[in-house]
Parts: C-alpha cells; structure tokens; sequence
C-alpha cells in the first residue's frame, strides 16, 4: 500500500489495548459475510439505477476516498469549476500561509474546492488525500513531500472543541517548510472554532444558475425554450448540491426534462411529504417504513417479515372496532396513485436474482433515507416503538438477507439522527450479540457507500478497533472487509494487518479473514488496490523472512497469506489468487513471490498445494493455453524465491495432484497441459 499517510497517528496501533481472547465471541462467518456482500452489492446497484443522483452523476460511488486522486477527477472539476465566492480569499490564504480550513455543510462542493485551490497553484499536480481521522497533532507530525499536495476530505477531528489556532499555525509551518500545500474539508456539524483563525473560511456553494449554464455548455446545446431553462434553473436551486445540478443537466439532455426533474432530491423529499399530508392509515405507513427498512426484498420473505411486525403493531389497538372494518385487502395501498411503495416485477427475469421473485422497492427516487427521516419528524413512538422492536427481531433471527437490508435502513436513521442511531444501536449492537455485530458492521457498510457519511463510519472502525472492547474490534474488523475497506483501503489493510500481527488468537483469525475478504472486494471491484494490497503483504512477508524477522511474527504473516490464497470468491466459486490473475494479470510476480513465501515457510501444508494447482485448472478452464505465459510468469516467480530442493518437494507434489485429474470441467489434456507447464517452469 502507499506510503503516504502511513506516518504520526498513535490511534493506528492495535496493540495499544490488547483484546481479552477469553472473550466470548462467535467465529467470523467468511460465508455470511461473503454473501451479504452480494447482497449488498446487488442493492446498491439497484439504488444507483433507481436513483439518478449519485456523487458521480449516476455511477458507482465505491472508489476509495484515500491515497492519489486521479486525473479523470481532476479534469471533470476543471471542466465544470464555477468558483463559490470566498475562492478567491482562500486561493491567496493558501498561497501565503499553504494550509486552509473550509468548512460547511455537506453536499455543497468543499471536496471539489480543495482539489482546485490546490490545481490552482500547481500544473497536473500530485494530489493526495490524507485519511479523515488524523488528528491535527498528528497531521503536523507526519512527514510531508515537496512532490505532493495534501487534503482531507470531512476531517473527523475537534468534534466538540473546534480547531486551534495555535496547532493550525503549527501544521503551516510543518506543510510550508516541507515545500507543499494542504487544504483541510470538515463540516463542523458539532461544534464551533475554539479560536477565530484566518485560515478557516466558511464554505458555501458556487451559484446553481452559473453551475448549471456551465453544465449546459460543456454537455451540449439542448435546444431548450425559455419555459424549460426556467424550470431547470428552479430545479437547480433546489438541487441538494453541486453534484446534483451536474447530474440534472446531464439527465435532461439524456431524457428530458419531466424524468430529470422528477428524479431530484427535493422531488424525491416532497413526495413523501404530501404522502405524510395524506395522514395514511396504519397499515400503509408502517408498510412503508418497513420497505425503507427491507427495500427490495423478495415479496414472500417481506410478507412473513411484515406479518410480525402488524401482530407488534395491531396489538395496540382494540379489535373490536377492527371488526366494523372491511376484512383488508392484501396489497391495496400499491393502488393508490401516490403510495410510496411498489412492487416491482422486473427482477423477475434479473439473472443477478437467481430466482424469479417480485421485489418489494420504494418509488422511483425515493430512497429509504427520504422515508425515515420525514417519518422520524412526523410520527412518534406510536409508530417508531414497533418498528424498533420489530428491527431488533429480525435481526435476532439471524438472517443475513434481511440484515443488510436492516443495516441500510439504520444507517439511514444514523444520517437523520446520529446521536440518538449512536446510542441506541451503533455502541451497544457493535458489543452485543454475533447478530447485532454482524448488523452494525454493514450498517457501517452503508454509511461508508456515500460519500456524505465514509468518514463517520471510518471513524467508527478507528475508534472500536483501537479503542474499543474486544466485541467492538471483532465489528470494526468485519467492518474493514468489506464496503468501508473499498472505500479506505490503505487505511484499512494497515490495521488489518497489525491485528493479525499483534491480537489475541480469536481477533487475530478475524483480521486474517477480513483481509482475504477485502482482498476479494477490491479484485472485484477491478482497481489497483487489489494489487497495492498484494505488494503490501509480499513486502512485509520480505522483509519478516530476513536474518533480523521476528519468527513468531514471521509465522502470523505466513498463516494471513496462507488464508487468502486459499480463500473462494462465494459468488464464482473461484480461488481469490485465480481470480486475482484472471482480472488483474499483473499480479502474477507479486503473486508467485507470496505463494513462495507460503511453500517455503509450510512445507508440509497440503492445502497450499492444492491451492496452487486449482488455480492453475481455473485458469484452464476459463482460458486454456491461452493462459499459458500467465502460468509461466506465476510459476517462474515461485520457482525464483524456492530453493532446489524445494523446487523438487513442490514438483512431486504437483505431479501427484496431475495424477489425479482435474476436478472442474476441464479435460485431462487441458489440465495436464497448464500444470504441467507450470512443473517445467519450476
């Protein structure tokens, strides 16, 4: 992993606070987890092709927050910059003092503001963003390069007191001796400056009329009539921020105006505004709440959820004024023309879904975030004490399915009212039971997906990891495996690894799954953070096996790679190293030098063997002699770090396993012809 922002923050050591390896936890569930990914994944692509606004106008939002910001994003901020009236101001600050605070709300462009002060002082600069829980000592702390400029995104520090001055001026000095720049984000949801400073400027958003004709222009002429620019240009001042105006002038050139505007934030929050104005009946709204909670469930496992929560609900009114009442109509209130919720039929034929099954969603742009937090202002226990026991039910039942769907309706409870979210679920569930910590883990998956909250839920992993009892390190680390690893990657495998390194057994097998699990979501997600990782642990194996390694430590090292390389991916089937090589070949040298490592330090470890070879059959299987340089390449690099007699241990090993015959649908010839050559290359 890179390097930069590896240095000066005491909160990343594990071993500050040893976990209780007595503690009674539950073993890590790869299979659970590896599932609720899917899960995960599959909901969020749905919520990015139902909702139209996300950060990127439409995309996907997992890249990661930390480490080099890439040119493409860069480019687009120039393309599109309308500069917010204290630029000027802060450009001036930044170029005599090289460090500046902005702060204000979320969603109103701070993050593109950094980028292009800094762009602004430096052609095609190298820009890197810093992790958001470093606090300002430690920021001053670190070392800083001439060849780089700084930020951090939703700095998460002095959350009740406010910055300092005196460390502002400090942290200047440190980033203007070292010859660079540095521009600090952070929202002050919390607080108030301690001490007025003249680096800190009180952001707002560049004006919606200009982003938007500089939108227009940049996307192409759309032959617009006055009447309809007007009510884009309304539209856009009720935009919830810059990203928003962009993705709504380039969905109305896309398709039109009606469909773009129909699909903004604000029509989306109006929605269920008149729908709460319509005063719905019981069954409606606690039907509706209950889809934010379960959105996209499948309509059978909703009806048996839902059936529970009416008993919860219905038990507190008389059921003899119910008997006056017509018997009810199951599924009526999709009928009404402004229901919220609907049930959709086109994941019927999704093959994603694997069976055919009719799907519980909210509305169009509606997103649960929208329902809870209208719900949350309009109702009060009469509605919100059901559904809370009703929560913790379905989560008592163990249900990996229903979880995440659960933990995307807490983490949008969290963005209504974090305290109140905090106290009730996020602390204690992250020290409860296996099922609770498995919930609050992707409720932290959940928040880390938006940009708005990534640096909240990192801030919650940092705290229980280092901080935390030995249950809330087994919730972080589950955590870090997943969606918020995605998203902090560096971050995350540093600590991953360390806790391998220097936990107790139960915590230290966490962290080693974690790891081949992130591993896995990173190759997934096809970035080159999957191979940074590899190049990590390669290095640190490296440098354990020299005369002056810890052997004890040298050992955990080799246990941790030993697990991701004979870690399956649970939606192909495949190996992760198989995975690994078919997605990213690059990966061989690295690869084969971690797997020598493994050979060479387990001799006797037959599970690694056979790992070996079915890697080289998936390989088969996907490719044939196709992936014959690929094989030679991986088998070249653990040849070169074995020695002689290794090399011949690992060649009648491999002999034996040809014997065999392969296990997967590759033919005999097909099979003796990858590993075979990957014998000679020995």
């Amino acid at each position: 992993m890179s390097d930069e922002g590896d240095r000066g923050d005491d909160g990343d050591r594990p071993e500050n606070k040893p976990p209780n390896a007595d503690e009674d936890l539950t073993e890590h569930n790869s299979q659970q987890t590896q599932h609720a990914q899917q899960v995960f994944n599959r909901l969020q692509n749905n919520r990015i092709e139902h909702a139209y606004f996300a950060v990127d106008g439409g995309g996907a939002t997992t890249t990661p927050l930390t480490g080099r910001i890439l040119q493409e994003e860069l480019s687009r901020i120039d393309e599109l910059w309308v500069p917010p009236r204290q630029f000027a101001d802060a450009l001036a600050m930044l170029q005599d003092r090289h460090t500046v605070v902005l702060h204000g709300g979320a969603r109103i462009g701070k993050r593109a503001s950094a980028c292009k002060l800094l762009m602004s002082l430096r052609t095609n600069p190298k820009i890197m963003s810093l992790p958001p829980h470093f606090s300002l000592e430690s920021l001053a702390a670190r070392k800083y390069s001439a060849e780089s400029v700084y930020v951090v995104i939703d700095h998460l520090d002095d959350a009740t007191t406010g910055y300092s001055s005196y460390i502002l001026d400090v942290l200047a000095q440190k980033i203007t001796d070292a010859g660079s720049y540095l521009v600090i984000t952070a929202q002050f949801a919390r607080q108030q400056t301690r001490e007025a400073s003249k680096l800190v400027f009180k952001w707002s958003p560049p004006d919606s009329t200009n982003l938007l004709a500089a939108c227009l222009a940049s996307f192409g002429p759309g032959n617009f009539d006055d009447n309809e620019l007007h009510s884009l240009r309304g539209s856009a001042e009720r935009a919830s921020g810059p990203a928003e105006i962009v993705a709504l002038a380039q969905r109305s050139l896309d398709v039109g105006i009606t469909d773009a505007i129909a699909s903004l934030e604000s029509s989306a929050h109006d929605a269920v505004i008149e729908w709460i104005c319509r005063e719905p009946v019981p069954d409606e709204a606690f039907l509706t709440v209950a889809t934010a909670f379960l959105e996209d469930a499948g309509a059978d496992e909703f009806d048996n959820a839902f059936e529970k929560l009416r008993h919860r609900y219905t038990a507190n009114y008389d059921a003899a004024d119910s008997l006056d009442q017509p018997l009810r109509q199951s599924k009526k209130y999709f009928r009404i023309s402004d229901a919220l919720v609907e049930i959709d039929e086109s994941g019927a034929h999704d093959p994603d879904y694997r069976q055919r099954v009719l799907r519980y969603r909210l509305r169009g742009a509606i997103s649960p975030h929208h329902v809870v937090q209208n719900a949350r202002a309009a109702y009060g226990s009469e509605l919100w004490r059901p559904i809370e026991d009703w929560v913790r039910q379905i989560v008592e039942d163990g249900n990996a399915d229903l979880g995440v769907r659960v933990a995307r309706g807490l983490a949008a409870l969290w963005k209504s009212s974090p305290s109140a979210t905090e106290s009730k679920y996020l602390e204690p569930w992250s020290r409860g039971d296996s099922s609770q910590r498995v919930t609050i883990a992707f409720t932290l998956w959940w928040l880390a997906a938006d940009d708005d909250s990534a640096s909240a839920a990192l801030g919650y992993a940092n705290r229980w990891l280092h901080q935390g009892t030995a249950a809330q390190r087994a919730t972080a680390i589950m955590s870090l495996g997943g969606e918020l690893g995605d998203r902090f990657p560096t971050e995350s495998v540093r600590w991953l690894w360390k806790c391998q390194e220097t936990a107790g057994a139960v915590i230290a097998r966490f962290a080693r799954q974690s790891l081949a699990e992130l591993w896995n979501s990173l190759i997934i997600a096809s970035t080159d953070e999957a191979l940074k990782l590899l190049r990590f642990v390669n290095a640190r194996l490296a440098e354990l096996s020299a005369p002056s390694g810890n052997y004890r430590t040298l050992t955990r090292a080799v246990d941790t790679a030993a697990v991701m390389l004979t870690s399956h991916d649970s939606d192909t089937g495949w190996l992760l190293p198989a995975l690994a090589l078919e997605m990213q070949p690059t990966s061989a040298e690295t690869l084969g030098n971690v797997w020598a490592a493994v050979l060479r330090n387990r001799p006797t470890n037959a599970e690694g063997v056979s790992a070996l070879a079915e890697t080289v059959d998936l390989l088969a299987t996907r490719g044939g002699p196709t992936h014959l340089p690929l094989i030679s390449s991986l088998g070249n690099s653990i040849g070169a770090n074995l020695s002689e007699q290794e090399r011949n241990d690992l060649r009648a090993d491999l002999d034996e396993v040809l014997r065999q015959g392969p296990k997967r649908g590759t033919s005999k010839s097909e099979k003796s012809e990858t590993l075979q050559q990957l014998i000679n290359v020995l």
